[in-house]
């Protein structure tokens, strides 16, 4: 017969361990919420020295525009059409411009804003470039531009007859030499063609385009005098555009976007003729740079009257 005394003994051993039990979560859940009062003091102590320090930095004399301006810290934004295009931000005209097209975007997003800028910068590009490409002006400095280009090709044709590729060891300085001769045709041909305002203009329909596709048409669009007027402060006053013009750049249709343009000039009838010739010439350096001459060759067109 079992002893009523371990009897006593083992009831009280299992009444003892829940509450062991209980004892040891108190522990443990003290010691947790000791840990997040901790990191809630380190937190409140943190935002105490931001405050702190923000309260220094507002009286300091850098807050005072008299001595330094903050924003001149910041990043330009860009959409913001006077840090964009570097006008003053006393321009009456463009304060008056910014305030019809913060109107007129309104219910744009972020992304079609940014579409009406980059079409007003291509279509400033496109007129930029169509005044400084004027043969008519000047059609003989061109003609005799590209009648050295020629004979610089026939040339670099003829020598690579002489001397054909691959120009290594002793034939090395003979394919430097094809080699300036084919950039300086690439050079003119890029200068007396009018590529870089066709490309413009190819580049400034296909954003317009772009831009009449994407922005929304029940709250209406930018309009062409709008437009007019943002090219013009894109372009510091320089380029001065009508309305009709604006708009033919957003209705050109896609056959007119990709056709070859044409031209009867002198100029024009020139590469034309002697096109074979230059195409041969630049495939014998496919590496060619195109730009290597255009600086020298754009001041001698600007100067020339």
């Amino acid at each position: 017969m079992a002893n009523p005394t371990t009897f006593r003994r083992a009831a009280r051993t299992r009444a003892r361990k829940p509450a062991q039990q209980s004892y040891a979560a108190l522990q443990k859940l003290e010691t947790e919420l000791r840990t997040k009062l901790e990191a809630t003091r380190a937190e409140c102590e943190a935002l105490r020295h931001q405050r702190e320090e923000i309260e220094r930095q507002k009286a300091s004399p850098l807050a005072s525009g008299d001595v330094v301006e903050l924003r001149s810290f910041l990043p330009p934004d860009p959409l913001n059409i006077f840090s964009r295009w570097n006008i003053p931000e006393d321009n009456h005209d463009a304060c008056e411009v910014a305030r019809q097209l913060a109107k007129a975007w309104e219910p744009y997003t972020a992304g079609q804003r940014s579409l009406v800028l980059g079409a007003v910068d291509a279509i400033a590009a496109a007129e930029r470039a169509k005044r400084k490409w004027n043969p008519k002006a000047r059609r003989g400095v061109y003609l005799r531009l590209a009648n050295s280009a020629s004979a610089a090709a026939r040339l670099a044709d003829e020598i690579g007859i002489i001397f054909p590729p691959p120009w290594q060891g002793d034939r090395t300085p003979v394919g430097d030499l094809v080699s300036r001769l084919a950039e300086y045709v690439a050079s003119a041909s890029d200068v007396t063609s009018g590529r870089d305002r066709d490309v413009a203009r190819y580049r400034a329909e296909a954003q317009c385009v772009l831009l009449k596709k994407e922005t929304p048409k029940r709250s209406g669009r930018i309009t062409s005098a709008l437009l007019r007027d943002l090219v013009r402060l894109a372009t510091g006053g320089s380029v001065d555009v009508d309305e009709s013009t604006i708009r033919r750049y957003g209705a050109r249709s896609r056959a007119s976007r990709t056709r070859r343009p044409r031209s009867s000039s002198p100029v024009a009838t020139h590469w034309k003729r002697n096109w074979s010739l230059v195409v041969r010439v630049l495939r014998q350096v496919p590496d060619h740079r195109r730009d290597l001459f255009g600086k020298v060759m754009q001041d001698l067109l600007n100067s020339r009257s």
